[in-house]
C-alpha cells in the first residue's frame, strides 16, 4: 500500500494559494479586488496565524521584534497607499499574507516583490510596452515573491 504524507504545515499554502489565485486574476483584469473576498482572507491568515502559534510553526507573534516588523512594514504600505502609489487591496492582500509568514520571511517577500516588479517596469519600459505612468497591477508580483520564499524555505529546511 502506497501512503502519501504531506506537512501538516501544506494546507496553509494551498489555502494561500486559492485566495492569491483569485486576488491575481481579479487585479489583472480590472486593477482591483473584491473587499468581501479580501475580509475573508484576513480572518482566514488569522485563523491561520492562531492555528500556527499553537502548533509551533512559527515564532512567538507578540515577541516585540516581530510585531514591530509587522506594524512597520503595515505602516510603510499605509504610507504608499495614501500616496496613491499602490491600492489599499493591496495592502489588506499583504497584510493577510505577512500573518502567515515568520519574521525574516516578512522583510524578504517585500523585498523581492518590489524588486520583482521593479525589474519588470524597467523591461517593459526599455521595450515600449507601457509608459512611465501605466498602472501595473502589484499583487501578481507578491503572490510570486511569497511561493518563492515559502518554496526555497521548505527546500532549505528540508
Amino acid at each position: 500500500m502506497i501512503t502519501i504524507h504531506f506537512s501538516s504545515q501544506w494546507w496553509i499554502v494551498a489555502v494561500v494559494l486559492l485566495f492569491s489565485v483569485w486576488f491575481v486574476y481579479q487585479d489583472l483584469i480590472s486593477l482591483s479586488i473584491d473587499h468581501v473576498s479580501v475580509m475573508v482572507f484576513l480572518v482566514v491568515a488569522m485563523f491561520i496565524r492562531g492555528i500556527g502559534q499553537l502548533q509551533g510553526w512559527f515564532e512567538l507573534f507578540w515577541l516585540p521584534g516581530t510585531l514591530a516588523t509587522y506594524l512597520v512594514i503595515c505602516v510603510c504600505i499605509g504610507f504608499l497607499c495614501f500616496k496613491k502609489w499602490m491600492g489599499w487591496g493591496d495592502f489588506i492582500v499583504i497584510a493577510g499574507l505577512l500573518l502567515t509568514l515568520r519574521q525574516k520571511d516578512m522583510i524578504e517577500m517585500i523585498n523581492f516583490s518590489f524588486v520583482l516588479a521593479s525589474v519588470f517596469a524597467v523591461v517593459m519600459l526599455i521595450f515600449n510596452r507601457i509608459d512611465r505612468k501605466s498602472p501595473l497591477p502589484f499583487l501578481p508580483f507578491l503572490c510570486m515573491s511569497y511561493f518563492m520564499i515559502i518554496i526555497c524555505d521548505f527546500c532549505i529546511v528540508q
